[in-house]
C-alpha cells in the first residue's frame, strides 16, 4: 500500500476507536450530557453543555435565543402563539357549527 492509503486506514481506525470510546458503557461521558457538535476533525465535541443549553460555549451556547435574540419582534410566530390561535379557530368553528345545528333544530320544529 502507498502512504496515502495507509494514512486513510489509520484515520479510519482512529475514528472507529473514538466511536468505541463514545459508546463504551463505562465511559463517564455517556453518563452525562455532552455537546455533541461536529468538530473540524469530524468527531463529536466532548465538552459539557452550559447550564440550560444543549451546546458548549464554543459551539453556540453563548448565542442569544428566544426573546434575547436581536431579531425577536413580537412572538407572534412562536409555537405557543400558533397553538393558541389554532385552538381559538377550532373553538370558533365548533361553536359556529353548534349554533348552526341549533338553528336547524329550531327551524325543523
Amino acid at each position: 500500500m502507498d502512504t496515502r492509503a495507509k494514512k486513510r486506514v489509520e484515520r479510519a481506525c482512529k475514528e472507529v476507536e473514538n466511536l468505541r470510546e463514545l459508546h463504551d458503557k463505562n465511559n463517564p461521558l455517556n453518563k452525562s450530557h455532552i455537546c455533541g457538535a461536529k468538530t473540524r476533525q469530524g468527531n463529536p465535541c466532548r465538552k459539557p453543555p452550559l447550564n440550560g443549553r444543549t451546546r458548549c460555549r464554543l459551539h453556540g451556547a453563548l448565542s442569544p435565543s428566544d426573546k434575547e435574540h436581536y431579531n425577536f419582534k413580537s412572538g407572534k410566530f412562536t409555537k405557543e402563539a400558533f397553538l393558541e390561535r389554532k385552538k381559538q379557530n377550532l373553538s370558533y368553528i365548533f361553536f359556529k357549527a353548534l349554533i348552526d345545528l341549533e338553528n336547524e333544530i329550531i327551524r325543523n320544529s
